[in-house]
């Protein structure tokens, strides 16, 4: 027999019997589970559950909400991908801000950032189902860093230098002069104006 403390916070005697102590061990806990089921908590998830297991967890509910098939199949593939090789094998008390931060980063350089950003948002819905569980005070994912994209050629401004080359060589351009380009590089130089093409025609933008 135990005490055990019940959802509504009361404390009932469970009792269960078995041929040998072991047997009746092993009966008592399976009651006990069944009755964790029942209430609806399903297998106990604690702090100190595995995040492979809080994973699967979280997939059981979060499958049956009728998200759409393309979701589901992005959101099982970053739990079997990324989450549960790379931060399964912690205790969900082990999750700190700081682990999903360098998994974010090791699954950036790996996969790039838009993978990293899925993986994130899993987690994130993970931890919140972990708070809803009491198995978690806060969501960690909350104040990581941005997922940022690696940019391999930065855009850069000209020089003095190569401003001046460029308006030198447009005046010296037949088919620039035809085009009134210098007059038109001038005019975006003096106001940093920036053409953007859109669906349709190009538009002209002033920058910010």
């Amino acid at each position: 027999m135990t005490l055990y403390r019940d959802f509504d916070g009361s404390t009932i005697q469970v009792e269960r019997w078995g041929a040998s102590q072991a047997a009746a061990e092993r009966n008592l806990k399976e009651a006990l589970r069944v009755r964790i089921t029942q209430a609806g908590g399903g297998e106990e998830i604690t702090r100190e559950s595995r995040f492979q297991d809080l994973a699967e967890h979280w997939w059981a509910e979060f499958s049956k909400l009728g998200r759409s098939p393309g979701t589901l199949r992005l959101y099982r593939d970053r739990l079997d991908n990324q989450v549960i090789p790379g931060l399964g094998k912690l205790r969900i008390r082990e999750l700190t801000t700081a682990a999903v931060n360098r998994n974010l980063r090791s699954v950036t350089e790996r996969n790039g950032a838009a993978v990293a950003k899925a993986v994130r948002t899993v987690l994130s819905n993970m931890c919140g189902h972990a708070c809803r569980l009491d198995a978690m005070t806060i969501n960690p994912c909350r104040e990581v860093a941005p997922v940022k994209p690696k940019v391999k050629n930065p855009p850069r401004a000209l020089t003095a230098a190569e401003v001046n080359q460029l308006r030198a060589s447009l005046t010296y351009d037949e088919a620039a002069l035809r085009r009134e380009l210098p007059d038109i590089v001038d005019a975006m130089l003096a106001t940093s104006l920036r053409i953007a093409r859109g669906p349709g025609n190009p538009v002209a933008r002033p920058r910010s």
